[in-house]
């Protein structure tokens, strides 16, 4: 049986797929939940695939290494795991990109639309913020 990270989210979906790992960040609270920058992602790709009311092909989290095959970034908000690539017809683009503004309204957004790389981005990267460490 699949096993799932989020609703609608396959865990082998969102892993990162040159090295398997989850973002460092992504650890269950006390409570059982994760935390809420993820949560905030998580929801709002609920909301979307329901009211698309089928499956959505997502790719998730990439480690820095993937990243720069990717996207030729050294950091960017899927190395936070705070973004999924969905995986939207280019035709189908304009009608889900509505369905964005109208169901989750402060997802940050983007298409691409390149040979073999059909897909929206969409991502919750406003909520990160610095977070303190001894070894810096």
């Amino acid at each position: 049986m699949p096993e799932f990270i989020a609703p609608y989210i396959l865990l082998s979906e969102y892993v990162c797929s040159h090295c398997g790992q989850l973002p460092p960040g992504l650890k269950r609270t006390s409570d059982g939940d994760w935390p809420q920058v993820f949560e905030a992602l998580f929801t709002r790709f609920a909301a979307l695939r329901e009211a698309v009311g089928h499956p959505i092909d997502v790719s998730g989290y990439r480690c820095s290494v993937r990243d720069r095959e990717v996207s030729g970034l050294t950091l960017s908000v899927h190395g936070f795991g705070l973004a999924l690539d969905l995986g939207i017809a280019a035709d189908e683009q304009p009608s889900f990109m509505h369905l964005i503004d109208m169901v989750c309204p402060y997802l940050r957004v983007g298409t691409n639309t390149h040979p073999g790389a059909t897909h929206v981005h969409i991502d919750t990267g406003f909520y990160i913020s610095p977070i303190y460490s001894s070894s810096l």
